[in-house]
């Protein structure tokens, strides 16, 4: 999930995820993500990467989570 809309679209992508399903977020360094990722737990998602790494066109690493669904 990358974008404007990433919030909406990573609540609306939980109850679409099949169990062993990924859900691949980039950055997740900004705080106004985590409110819509807390509710992982609601639907069974444990977090499988949780690191920074480089990203085109940007001047500084990005932290991306991988979740997936138990």
């Amino acid at each position: 999930v990358d974008g404007r809309a990433r919030p909406s679209c990573i609540a609306e992508s939980f109850p679409y995820l099949k169990q062993g399903g990924l859900l691949v977020v980039d950055n997740m360094e900004r705080d106004y993500y985590h409110t819509v990722i807390d509710h992982r737990f609601k639907y069974n998602l444990e977090v499988l990467v949780n690191g920074r790494y480089p990203t085109p066109y940007h001047p500084d690493f990005t932290n991306t989570m991988v979740f997936r669904k138990l």
